[in-house]
């Protein structure tokens, strides 16, 4: 869906929660969008509620763009089934003026991670991306 012009997508996912077990980063399912853009910065935004069924573990959120990783932070679950609210806010690097593949991708330090994509207690999730233009 375009939200601001030819260089935006935004991805509202409502098709279901989305589950992990990897230790290792693993494209997040829905959360994949191209964009064309000039030499210029991307800005990657995520949001959703997350929980993990073993105790005291950690969610990584990445990007990658063109198959690069840029990973950037964690979060951090204090009790078993926890809810908490896993979004985020990444700016790129600047981008080279072409068409590029960005994806959110995921992993859990163990257990079953599940983010909230499509429930009523916790709401959908929104992945967005677009060009930053100076």
């Amino acid at each position: 869906t375009d939200i601001g012009g030819t260089n935006s997508v935004r991805v509202f996912r409502t098709s279901g929660d989305v589950t992990t077990t990897s230790t290792s980063p693993v494209d997040f399912t829905g959360a994949t969008a191209t964009i064309t853009t000039g030499a210029n910065p991307v800005f990657v935004g995520f949001q959703g509620a997350c929980s993990n069924n073993d105790t005291a573990q950690r969610f990584q959120y990445n990007v990658d763009v063109d198959g690069t990783d840029e990973t950037f932070g964690e979060i951090n679950q204090h009790a078993t089934a926890e809810s908490m609210q896993c979004s985020y806010g990444h700016l790129t690097p600047a981008l080279t003026a072409a068409a590029h593949t960005i994806k959110q991708q995921w992993l859990v330090s163990a257990g079953t991670g599940t983010t909230f994509c499509n429930s009523a207690a916790n709401g959908s999730c929104t992945y967005v991306v677009f060009e930053v233009v100076d």
